[in-house]
């Protein structure tokens, strides 16, 4: 700062001093050179390249010129980078353009897939409801041969019941219409499930009967008929006698012997009750025929549940056994004793009705026609 304010006056002394020389209008002639002044003892004068605004401007263009080539590098780089992020960019919009076109493809793949589906989906629900038809159309008639079955089950369970009194039989039929009912899983048929299921469960309470036993048993006494002794061909019991003991003598000893023997020729035999006629052989065949005529009208009685006739056959059986046959014989006695045991079975136990199990059979049928229709 003293350096500056020490060079103005100088400047100025000098600008003093050439003003006066250089007016031309003051004294009308050209200037003349002017000696160079001397310098003034005691005076300094600075040299230029030591001047300080110099070195600050020189400072200022370095500092300048290296922020320009840094600008210049990070612009550089800058470039550099973004050159390579737009060939990255142009390269992910080459394969995104790509991929657009290869998704464009699928879409119109996919399309043409989903139109072959969706004309697929529509056969198949033609066919479906084609199917649909056709089930409901064999499930009426599966339900309707069913019902068909089941009625004929018990129509012959009720025929068995009415006609032949076979309860075993009858069970059978029953149980096998339940099994056939129980395949059909729907309300309509919950009536007829229950009337079928109570006929079953009536028959099953019944007392035990069976009729097929009492049935082959008097079959087997029809065949045993035949067997039988006649009491117009019975012999008396023969009575044993103590032979004669050896008395040592021959000839005593062989007439006692001799009277043995004649006396074992000649039997007799007291009567209690009036004897038996004599039968013709041709008599004694109607007499048998006659017995298994009986048996047979017993064996009717007992499939038909008539109890009168069936007791009565078999009374008339018995008092042709005790009159026409041998009562001592072992095979009659057992006849007669079968006979007896057969009299005193139970026919009068009372059967159930199935006409409820038909009559809602026939309700359950026109249930489902009008629902068909």
């Amino acid at each position: 700062m003293s350096d500056t304010s020490e060079s103005k006056p100088t400047a100025e002394e000098g600008a003093q001093a050439l003003g006066p020389a250089s007016s031309p209008t003051e004294e009308g002639a050209a200037p003349t050179p002017r000696p160079a002044e001397e310098k003034r003892p005691g005076s300094w004068q600075p040299r230029w390249y030591l001047h300080p605004a110099l070195y600050l401007a020189l400072l200022a263009l370095a500092l300048g010129g290296w922020d320009a080539w840094q600008t210049q590098v990070q612009m550089e780089a800058l470039r550099r980078d973004l050159a390579l992020r737009l060939a990255d960019t142009d390269a992910a919009l080459a394969e995104a353009r790509r991929s657009a076109e290869r998704a464009e493809s699928t879409v119109r793949e996919l399309a043409g897939k989903l139109t072959g589906i969706e004309a697929r989906l529509a056969e198949s629900r033609s066919q479906q409801e084609a199917l649909e038809a056709l089930y409901h159309e064999l499930s009426r008639g599966r339900d309707e041969t069913i019902l068909s079955e089941v009625e004929q089950l018990l129509l012959i369970a009720n025929q068995q019941l009415t006609l032949a009194g076979n309860v075993k039989t009858a069970l059978i039929a029953l149980r096998n219409a339940e099994t056939k009912l129980a395949r059909l899983d729907r309300p309509q048929f919950a009536a007829l499930k229950r009337s079928v299921a109570s006929a079953i469960e009536r028959l099953e309470g019944l007392p035990p009967m069976d009729v097929n036993a009492l049935s082959r048993r008097l079959e087997s006494l029809i065949r045993r008929v035949e067997e039988l002794p006649l009491a117009a061909h019975a012999r008396p019991v023969p009575q044993p006698a103590a032979q004669p003991e050896p008395t040592g003598k021959p000839w005593l000893d062989f007439l006692r012997l001799a009277w043995y023997d004649l006396k074992s020729l000649v039997r007799i035999e007291r009567l209690e009750a009036p004897a038996a006629p004599l039968l013709a052989p041709e008599q004694a065949f109607f007499l048998r025929e006659n017995v298994k005529l009986r048996l047979l009208s017993a064996r009717l009685a007992l499939l038909g549940r008539d109890e009168v006739s069936y007791r009565a056959d078999l009374a008339a059986v018995g008092g042709l056994l005790e009159r026409h046959f041998d009562t001592r014989a072992r095979s009659t006695a057992e006849a007669l004793a079968e006979v007896a045991d057969l009299a005193q079975a139970p026919l009068s136990a009372p059967l159930p009705d199935l006409s409820a199990a038909l009559e809602a059979l026939r309700g359950t049928r026109l249930a489902t026609e009008r629902g068909a229709r």
